[in-house]
């Protein structure tokens, strides 16, 4: 039953539902209710709903393992996206392109996913194609590497300095890409949304051409 699935996964996740509710964006009653089989959420909330997961639709409806992404339960796994932005409130959009092990995903609470770096805007800290393991909330810290859209645009990976009057989005590879400033206006407006925080940096050795 869909609503099993739904509180199983939130559980999984380690989250209340007033705690879920406010990093889905609905209000906490709507979550007791489609908990409840009360109400279901439409054809685009179940897929916002297994982006948040990390799983498919599929293991949602037909009662997929619990936790995050494919194999997850004691395993511990996190999907991997190559590009991820922001919808709607409570909506990350991306192409799962694979999924890492990660134990933490079934030992701590919070959701985490994913995202391998495109670039080198944050060289020599992060390179391309590095996989950053990062913990889904919508807001981070002074001086924490965090996951950011701006406008809806594909997320990129920066290094969050505040200020009294904006937010700072500070590559380390300054040479080729500049330090982006939004005013507290901007932020709200663009909007610029913080999609998660990176725990964790994962680099994958290059292999000898002919070896896989």
């Amino acid at each position: 039953m869909l609503a099993d699935q739904i509180k199983k996964h939130r559980r999984a996740a380690g989250l209340t539902q007033s705690q879920f509710a406010e990093e889905f964006h609905v209000a906490t009653g709507t979550i007791g209710m489609w908990e409840t089989g009360k109400r279901e959420p439409n054809s685009r909330t179940l897929v916002k709903l297994a982006h948040f997961f990390g799983i498919s639709v599929d293991d949602l409806l037909s009662g997929g393992p619990a936790g995050h992404g494919e194999e997850a339960g004691a395993a511990g796994r996190v999907p991997v996206y190559a590009a991820l932005r922001a919808g709607q409130p409570g909506e990350a959009l991306g192409e799962v392109v694979g999924y890492e092990a990660f134990p933490a995903a079934a030992e701590k609470s919070g959701v985490y996913f994913g995202l391998r770096i495109p670039d080198g805007a944050m060289y020599p800290e992060y390179q391309t194609g590095d996989i950053v393991i990062a913990r889904r909330q919508d807001s981070a810290r002074d001086g924490e590497d965090a996951v950011v859209s701006v406008g809806g645009e594909d997320a990129a990976l920066r290094r969050i300095l505040r200020a009294p009057e904006g937010l700072l989005l500070l590559p380390l590879n300054a040479v080729s890409v500049a330090p982006s400033f939004y005013s507290e206006r901007q932020v709200r407006a663009l909007p610029v949304r913080i999609l998660g925080v990176c725990v964790e940096m994962r680099r994958k050795k290059d292999l000898p051409e002919g070896r896989s």
